[in-house]
């Protein structure tokens, strides 16, 4: 009879990814948060315009883009896992209210959903960052 044995590195690996798969953020959660809350404010400006500022802004601060869709009115994308941020997925929804005045919608979550306070507030900071951006091109 052979006898396995589990070393702290199995145990300690199993449920690292046990608990990293089950707590991830993937681009479709994100996308299901349309509508729910977010950084949402309001842009005087026409929807093109805004779109292309904040596509400029997710690309000026080193986010990756995963999809972009201006018929949808969506933008998505990752930032890397970096000390102490937890990485995380960026949703940037909009709506043309007028031919001059854009809805935005800024949904920022880490990729892993811990029980830390620095990943939500690195989460919160990098939303935050991506509205001023915004801002400032459209200014």
């Amino acid at each position: 009879m052979k006898v396995i044995w589990f070393t702290n590195k199995h145990v300690t690996a199993a449920v690292a990814f046990v608990f990293l798969a089950a707590g991830c953020t993937t681009t479709k959660d994100i996308l299901s948060d349309r509508g729910r809350g977010g950084d949402v404010f309001v842009v005087m400006s026409s929807y093109p315009k805004v779109f292309e500022a904040a596509v400029e802004t997710v690309e000026r601060k080193d986010l990756k883009i995963i999809r972009k869709d201006k018929d949808v009115g969506a933008v998505v994308a990752s930032d890397t896992i970096r000390f102490f941020n937890g990485g995380g997925r960026v949703a940037i929804y909009f709506q043309e209210l007028s031919p001059s005045k854009t809805q935005v919608e800024i949904h920022s979550e880490p990729f892993i959903r811990l029980p830390s306070p620095t990943v939500y507030w690195a989460a919160r900071k990098r939303s935050a960052e991506l509205q001023s951006g915004i801002r400032a091109l459209l200014a």
